[in-house]
């Protein structure tokens, strides 16, 4: 089984064929991709603009158009060239393509990484527009982009800003506003966002109180480190090995060497 492609040109004369197994639709390998977008540029060359696209292949062909354009703005990233990956995508948006949102998100992460914060919320800004709405993913991206420029303030901001539209942050977010006020020794806000996850119905993980936990240690503060420590116990979240490594290098700062060597043979279950 299989589906069939057909381009047919004005006068209904076919000018290429091709079947593609089902089960490759979905799952399609850049060279199968790679062929049929070259079959379709070729129509493009030829200037055959009434070629129609029958059956699935219309949305086949947009869904590879989407998975090319993603990968090769990913490459593009990958090695530091953002204005290429602007360009491919421009261009690509200039030949009628409509993004997806792993399109979208691919740019907005490779924006935000780089530091390019009003360009990737201008993009978030375009989505909308052009009529793929950003989700929460979204935002988590430019948010963390925020937090490793050091603007924990505007990361804030914007998380508030997509809750006044309708998001519900997840634990990608807080984790992340968490690591950006560690970093920046502003511990008593990361451990205000560990109280607001739970107003907002999200449970915080080992990798939330870790990071938390690591901030009090460099900041000297064993006995918050501790109480830290006790209330994840209470509330459920099992230590792992990274927990415990922090509270006994946190005792030892604190010259707690006792306490120490007993909590260096808890196990744990991670």
């Amino acid at each position: 089984m299989g589906i069939e492609i057909v381009f047919r040109d004005q006068e209904r004369d076919i000018l290429l064929s091709a079947c593609i197994p089902q089960s490759s639709v979905m799952t399609a390998t850049q060279a199968e991709a790679t062929t049929l977008w070259k079959a379709v540029k070729m129509c493009d060359e030829l200037q055959m603009g009434e070629v129609e696209l029958e059956g699935d292949a219309l949305c086949i062909v947009k869904a590879l158009s989407n998975k090319l354009t993603t990968k090769s703005i990913k490459t593009q990233i990958h090695d530091g060239d953002i204005d290429s990956a602007n360009a491919v995508f421009n261009e690509a948006l200039d030949k009628g393509l409509k993004p997806s949102i792993v399109l979208y998100n691919t740019l907005v992460k490779g924006l935000s990484q780089h530091g390019l914060i009003l360009q990737a919320l201008q993009l978030m800004n375009e989505m909308s527009e052009n009529g793929c709405k950003p989700n929460i993913w979204t935002y988590n991206l430019v948010i963390n982009g925020l937090c490793k420029m050091g603007c924990v303030l505007d990361a804030f901001n914007l998380m508030n800003d997509a809750i006044a539209k309708g998001y519900v942050p997840d634990i990608f977010t807080f984790n992340t506003l968490i690591d950006g006020c560690s970093k920046q020794m502003k511990l008593d806000d990361a451990l205000e966002i560990v109280n607001r996850m739970w107003s907002e119905g999200v449970t915080p993980d080992v990798i939330t109180y870790n990071t938390v936990l690591n901030g009090l240690c460099k900041a000297a503060k064993s006995r918050d480190v501790m109480d830290t420590f006790n209330a994840m116990i209470q509330k459920g979240c099992v230590p792992n090995i990274i927990t415990y490594n922090i509270v006994v290098e946190s005792l030892c700062k604190a010259r707690k060497v006792s306490e120490a060597f007993k909590m260096s043979f808890v196990p744990s279950t991670k």
